[in-house]
């Protein structure tokens, strides 16, 4: 991390300086939830604030840096944004929708959700435990995640031995290192995409749809009202 923000955990888990007007605490034990931040699951380990009941937030989420050197593009830091400029961007690692916290390249075409840039290079992971996984950012070629069995051209992890050929998409992954397998959750259910086309619509997109079809319809029925009375 080249630069970080003044925050600070005191021995009671309270967090001073975050990106919530009022301190908030950590808590263990938690019941699977809705980040504030990053707007990603979560369970078990995290942050809430005393004041706001619904205010709830990754770790990776609350001490979250301004800045972050990922080790595969040194290159390039990444800079926090609280959202990105357009609903429709994704995050490079995992290939979803980006909803609320990102990390963005000053070009714009490396963007990451908190939680994908929080794992680790090397993971130990628990459906697998038999070697290590490391972490691969090619998205070219194609496999088929041991976890979720979905087929993916994502940032992955792979067994360290090839022979197994295991790999896991980010999205399992972070299932197992945030916290969401510590509560019997085995996979997070993917979006469909008529729910993203929704998201990106907005409601002021689907307000003149409903207007469209609105009048599509009126105007069928005054052609069979006109042919009727014909």
């Amino acid at each position: 991390m080249a630069s970080t923000t003044s925050q600070q955990v005191d021995r009671e888990g309270t967090l001073y300086n975050s990106r919530h007007e009022h301190n908030i605490c950590s808590y263990e034990g938690l019941q699977p939830f809705t980040c504030s931040g990053c707007k990603e699951y979560g369970a078990n380990f995290g942050f809430k604030c005393q004041l706001c009941p619904d205010f709830v937030m990754h770790k990776a989420c609350a001490v979250i840096p301004d800045e972050y050197v990922h080790p595969f593009y040194s290159n390039s830091p990444l800079q926090f944004r609280p959202k990105t400029r357009l609903p429709c961007h994704h995050c490079n690692g995992c290939r979803e929708v980006l909803r609320g916290f990102v990390f963005e390249s000053p070009s714009h075409d490396l963007r990451l959700h908190p939680l994908c840039m929080a794992l680790p290079k090397v993971l130990s992971y628990g459906g697998h435990k038999d070697h290590c996984l490391k972490l691969v950012v090619d998205q070219k070629e194609k496999f088929n995640c041991a976890q979720c069995s979905k087929s993916n051209s994502c940032w992955r992890f792979q067994c360290e031995e090839t022979a197994c050929r295991l790999w896991v998409d980010l999205n399992c992954a972070k299932v197992d290192f945030h916290g969401l397998s510590d509560v019997g959750i085995s996979s997070i259910a993917r979006r469909s995409r008529s729910r993203r086309v929704l998201e990106m619509l907005g409601r002021p997109s689907k307000f003149v749809l409903g207007k469209v079809i609105e009048g599509a319809v009126s105007g069928l029925v005054g052609a069979a009202i006109g042919l009727w009375l014909g």
